[in-house]
């Protein structure tokens, strides 16, 4: 006796499961590989996000025509935000290495409040990217 109502949608079996985990791999790899000259990180970062938002929306992934087409008109506005990303980053991990081997006055207290921002900062760039990613975004200014 079948005790699941006739509407109830489809039961995932680990074929599912391991084809999607196949191809959110292959995304982090593609990512990489558009990440490698680094000033291209922030292009790379928007269309993969736009394409795990397309693969989670519409149940498949975008053609290879749009996906470039994101990517290359993600390259301009890309650029500035990589870089400022990359600045900051810089400015963090110095203000941490300094704090971290007593260079700078503050000690433990000053180290953990640098790191709680540093994570924020992070988590706030995680949405950020998510927001870029999504069809119909209004740019990183936006997001």
């Amino acid at each position: 006796m079948n005790t699941e109502p006739q509407d109830a949608p489809a039961r995932r079996d680990w074929r599912d499961v391991l084809r999607d985990a196949a191809d959110l791999a292959l995304v982090g790899f593609a990512l990489v590989v558009g990440a490698l000259p680094v000033v291209t990180v922030g292009a790379a970062l928007a269309t993969a996000s736009a394409a795990v938002h397309d693969r989670i929306t519409d149940g498949g992934w975008p053609d290879a025509r749009t996906t470039l087409r994101r990517y290359v008109r993600g390259l301009p506005a890309g650029v500035p935000v990589t870089l400022a990303v990359l600045a900051g980053a810089v400015l963090l991990g110095a203000d941490l290495a300094a704090l971290a081997t007593g260079r700078v006055p503050g000690g433990a207290p000053a180290l953990l409040v640098t790191e709680v921002v540093t994570a924020a900062l992070a988590g706030t760039a995680g949405l950020v990217v998510v927001e870029v990613g999504r069809p119909g975004g209004r740019g990183w200014r936006a997001a």
